[in-house]
């Protein structure tokens, strides 16, 4: 069953499966993978696949920091993750999902109306959506695939002095954080906090990458994203 699959993995993480939320995390993904039928959502296929790589690994960020009473924007968020997971078990979090794909963040908006979830939805490039919302979030969150210096300038411009942006990644290599280490400097950033994470039932390595932001991201960041692309910070 996958609720006992996911609780217990939540127990075993340190997290509460008793909170209100957690039971409606089940319900999101089986919506989320029905949908996937029709709309690319997600590669994952298989349910328990999408508990363990899903749900607990979104919730992994409740390891670390607390988010209640934190502005949290989800940039990149694709099927609605981490933003859902974020947003369902800490209902105190003001958490809105950035995606450039519209037809993305309609489905999460319905499916999360049918759990009487209300989160946020912007639907924009993180790299342009920063000329409105500049340095507005506590903690800024991304899931996504691309090298972490590239992740850095769509994000830390968003996040506010003294919060964090948290990036998701499988096993982080020195070479990449080494990569980043300009980058974070340069767009106002401390040195990256590396936290490994265990998801029970799953082989791969998971890392959180916590970059706390200690001064204001200069003003001529982030760069269009051809230029982040071509030549990285």
């Amino acid at each position: 069953m996958l609720e006992t699959l996911l609780f217990d993995g939540m127990t075993a993480m340190g997290l509460d499966p008793a909170r209100p939320g957690a039971a409606k995390l089940v319900p999101y993904l089986e919506k989320m993978l029905e949908r996937n039928r029709s709309l690319n959502l997600t590669a994952v296929k298989d349910p328990e696949d999408g508990v363990r790589l899903h749900l607990l690994d979104s919730l992994a960020i409740f390891t670390r920091l607390d988010l209640s009473g934190k502005r949290v924007l989800d940039v990149g968020t694709g099927g609605g993750m981490p933003g859902v997971a974020m947003a369902l078990y800490e209902p105190e979090a003001q958490v809105t999902m950035l995606d450039a794909t519209a037809k993305k963040l309609a489905f999460i908006r319905e499916a999360c109306a049918e759990l009487t979830l209300y989160p946020g939805f912007v639907n924009a490039r993180a790299e342009e959506y920063a000329a409105e919302a500049r340095e507005s979030y506590d903690v800024v969150t991304a899931r996504a695939v691309a090298a972490l210096p590239v992740l850095c300038e769509l994000c830390l411009p968003l996040t506010r002095v003294g919060g964090c942006f948290v990036a998701y990644k499988s096993a982080a290599s020195d070479e990449e954080l080494s990569a980043a280490e300009a980058a974070i400097r340069k767009l106002g950033g401390a040195p990256a906090e590396v936290h490994h994470v265990e998801i029970p039932g799953l082989d791969a390595a998971r890392t959180l990458i916590v970059i706390r932001k200690d001064r204001p991201t200069p003003a001529q960041y982030p760069r269009a994203y051809a230029q982040i692309k071509k030549k990285p910070l």
